[in-house]
Formats: structure tokens, C-alpha cells, sequence
């Protein structure tokens, strides 16, 4: 009987490991997607400064 409540702890332990791990996993993928939205934003905002540029000329 001990074993087997031994055991349960150690599936429940390494549940809540891969359950945090893919929570951090998330976030990650959260920030990157936030960061490639920025860099896209910047890349519109520059080609759009580039394009009145030549326009004022």
C-alpha cells in the first residue's frame, strides 16, 4: 500500500513539472508573438516614413 501512494505522488509530481513547463512554454511563445508584432509594426512605420520622403521630394 505504501508503494502504490508513493508512486501516485510521483505521476502528480511529474504532472505539475510538465504542466508548468508548458504554461512557461506559453508565455514564451506569447512574448516572441508580441515582439514579431512590434517588429512588423516598426517595419509598416518606417516604409511608410521612407515612402513620404521620396514623395516630398
Amino acid at each position: 500500500m505504501d508503494g502504490s501512494i508513493h508512486q501516485n505522488k510521483d505521476i502528480f509530481v511529474k504532472r505539475g513539472k510538465a504542466l508548468e513547463d508548458a504554461y512557461i512554454k506559453q508565455k514564451e511563445q506569447e512574448k516572441l508573438q508580441e515582439l514579431i508584432k512590434k517588429q512588423k509594426e516598426k517595419q509598416e512605420n518606417n516604409g511608410n516614413k521612407v515612402g513620404r520622403e521620396e514623395k516630398d521630394k
